[in-house]
């Protein structure tokens, strides 16, 4: 009966089942073909959840990382990278744009940074100048008293 049922939606001997499949379904079925009907549209139930549950896992994976990432970033870590590996073509291009994004920011924390030292510098120049000079500077022009 499982076997015609199967040839009726195509199935053509493969994947090929053991006989005791055939033994454990007429066993809990009782060999009523409503039971036996029931228990293998649960079972493809379960095998398209099970799938189902495969397919997320493998899409909720690196997302995870994505999200790892970011929380690292936004705590200060701009040396943070993700595994560009996978074979979701959507979430390569998504990890290499994380990367270059952070890539960009540490490139401009630095530039900030160097610029920052700079102004410093300058600033602590110009005070020692200041500082040195004992004299009073007076501003003269043509219509001054």
């Amino acid at each position: 009966y499982i076997e015609h049922r199967l040839k009726c939606v195509g199935w053509t001997g493969n994947p090929k089942f053991d006989q005791r499949v055939y033994t454990v379904l007429f066993e809990a079925s009782g060999g009523v073909p409503r039971r036996i009907n029931q228990i293998c549209n649960r079972l493809m139930l379960l095998g398209a959840v099970w799938v189902g549950l495969m397919v997320a896992d493998r899409l909720v994976a690196p997302i995870g990382g994505l999200i790892d990432a970011a929380d690292k970033v936004r705590a200060g870590d701009l040396d943070v990278r993700v595994v560009e590996t996978g074979g979701d073509e959507e979430l390569k291009t998504l990890s290499r744009a994380f990367n270059r994004m952070t890539s960009q920011l540490a490139g401009q924390r630095r530039d900030l940074i160097d610029a920052n030292r700079a102004i410093d510098e300058r600033r602590r120049f110009t005070e020692a100048v200041l500082a040195g000079v004992s004299a009073g500077v007076i501003g003269h022009d043509q219509f001054s008293l």
